[in-house]
């Protein structure tokens, strides 16, 4: 929320973080580290930089401790977004595949990878769809592409997975009122 985007910007860290050990355990690994701005940018500064990223990350992260939030947690710590991107935007190279990209998890490429929540999941559980699969020409492009997407029902439990897509759904909602 803005509160917790203007603590960044003041402070490198979110309150919130501040007493989380793990959390700052990982900052203590990172070579570069959010600085600290508090003392030197105005009231007003900070204003604009909060509306800034706001705009220029073009989402709202979810809830804390919600589904969705567990989701993107997980979707970070498992490189989903190393290859569908920030936000799972999508438009990495992906040689070999039907468009020559790794698809995102909204718009016309999804829709036509994805038609309904029990299709999510099996991509996420089984990496492709069986519908793809038994297609002669799908099935050239899906055993084709360079980076092949993962089984994750190997690596997460399955309310993991319930978790991942209520993020990849969440992401859906959130980018339809910004595109919109």
């Amino acid at each position: 929320d803005d509160q917790e985007i203007r603590e960044y910007i003041l402070d490198g860290m979110p309150t919130s973080r501040r007493n989380d050990r793990q959390y700052l355990a990982q900052i203590e690994k990172q070579a570069l580290r959010m600085p600290k701005y508090r003392g030197t940018v105005s009231a007003g500064e900070v204003a604009d930089l909060v509306a800034y990223v706001k705009a220029a990350s073009a989402f709202v992260s979810p809830s804390p401790g919600t589904p969705e939030a567990k989701g993107m947690d997980i979707a970070y710590r498992n490189g989903c977004l190393s290859c569908h991107n920030v936000m799972g935007v999508g438009g990495l190279k992906n040689p070999g595949s039907l468009k020559g990209y790794i698809p995102g998890w909204w718009g016309e490429d999804f829709d036509e990878l994805v038609r309904d929540e029990a299709e999510l999941r099996e991509w996420i559980e089984e990496g492709k769809l069986k519908r793809l699969v038994e297609h002669p020409i799908a099935r050239h492009f899906v055993e084709g592409q360079r980076v092949q997407m993962p089984a994750y029902k190997k690596f997460l439990k399955p309310e993991e997975i319930t978790e991942l897509i209520r993020f990849v759904q969440w992401v859906r909602k959130e980018h339809g009122k910004i595109a919109g």
